[in-house]
């Protein structure tokens, strides 16, 4: 009797542990099927995914190149404007100079322009002509630092004049929003 209780205690724990292991399997079949689905899943998002970012990078590039071009016609425009400020200055030199000119006793034989200084030859009649012409183009708004380089007694048509040179810095002048900014 007591060998038939073990057997049958043997075949119930065989039972017990075959269902449990059944159970087992079953619990790993199925997590393995839900695990296969969600990798499908998964994987057909990432198709989707990457779809989408290759149709935004498309977006992007053009957002990018236009922002390159935008950049240009700004540079473009600076340029421009650059340019144009340069031209007025100029104009306005010229125009300072020939105010502060007394055209009868004086005239000027040469005028050069660099970027940032003018160089301005000339004969006048007498050093107070020559005085008065620095003193005036001192007023000027437009031009800075005026110097005189020097003047030298020459014979013109029969007189003794005075020829001279004189230096100065060229600029536009500060408008109250520069000044403001600055």
């Amino acid at each position: 009797m007591r060998q038939m209780k073990q057997k049958t205690q043997a075949i119930r724990q065989l039972a017990m542990g075959g269902a449990v292991l059944a159970v087992t399997l079953l619990v790993l079949l199925a997590g393995t099927g839900f695990l296969l689905s969600e990798v499908s899943r998964l994987e057909k998002r990432i198709v989707k995914l990457t779809a989408d970012k290759k149709e935004m990078q498309k977006t992007l590039d053009l957002i990018d190149k236009h922002a390159r071009a935008k950049k240009l016609v700004e540079q473009q425009i600076g340029i421009v404007q650059k340019l144009q400020k340069k031209s007025q200055l100029t104009v306005h030199i010229l125009d300072e100079i020939a105010r502060a000119t007394p055209h009868d006793r004086m005239w000027l034989t040469d005028l050069a322009q660099n970027t940032g200084s003018l160089k301005l030859t000339g004969m006048a009649l007498d050093n107070r002509t020559i005085a008065n012409y620095l003193d005036e183009l001192k007023k000027s708004s437009y031009l800075g630092n005026v110097t005189l380089g020097g003047t030298t007694l020459s014979k013109y048509g029969g007189r003794n004049l005075k020829k001279f040179t004189l230096s100065c810095s060229v600029a536009l002048p500060v408008t109250a929003d520069e000044a403001s900014q600055k």
